[in-house]
């Protein structure tokens, strides 16, 4: 269960400007959208980055999508409840990762997310990403394929981690983190 009350971030959140084009994840994920379509990046739509606490719930299911968050440290899960109140996660979530590809295109959060450990993210205005898509297709068109590809991408971590003995889930988890890291150095 939660450790600390209500969503959201930890007080203090930083929203400084940084430079996507040293960032460490600059080639993961959807991260690397900034450096193929905007590569002065941060974005127009980069809103800062804030932290979460371990066992922080970062937003709801059913609630309105506002941001876009890419996790830039720590560890996530997403969940849904079932009818009789038990949670199945769908996904874990580590440095690099959207937290929700559909965040994008959708209106509502279609699950919960919590955090696992303290986690830091990058903060993006929804709002602002979708009147760019609107206005300008290429931009659309990336924005597409990258997240078609962190949810591929989720859904073959998740089962590699299934392949796992459950005391060997860490090591494997940091082993396709370095693989998809390869990927694209």
């Amino acid at each position: 269960m939660e450790e600390s009350g209500g969503c959201g971030p930890q007080q203090g959140a930083t929203a400084g400007r940084v430079s996507c084009g040293t960032c460490h994840l600059k080639g993961l994920g959807f991260c690397r959208l900034f450096q193929s379509v905007m590569p002065d990046a941060p974005a127009p739509f980069f809103r800062g980055r804030e932290q979460f606490p371990r066992r922080r719930t970062i937003y709801r299911e059913g609630e309105p999508i506002k941001n876009i968050y890419v996790i830039r440290e720590g560890w996530a899960f997403r969940y849904m409840l079932s009818q009789d109140g038990r949670r199945q996660i769908l996904s874990f979530l580590m440095p690099g990762d959207i937290i929700s590809p559909s965040s994008v295109f959708a209106k509502k959060h279609q699950f919960s997310v919590q955090s696992l450990t303290a986690m830091h993210v990058c903060v993006f205005d929804v709002a602002v990403m979708r009147e760019l898509c609107r206005n300008d297709e290429p931009f659309f068109r990336r924005v597409i394929d990258i997240c078609l590809e962190e949810k591929e991408h989720m859904e073959r971590r998740l089962f590699e981690l299934g392949r796992c003995a459950r005391t060997d889930a860490s090591a494997c988890q940091q082993d396709s983190q370095h693989a998809e890291a390869e990927k694209y150095h």
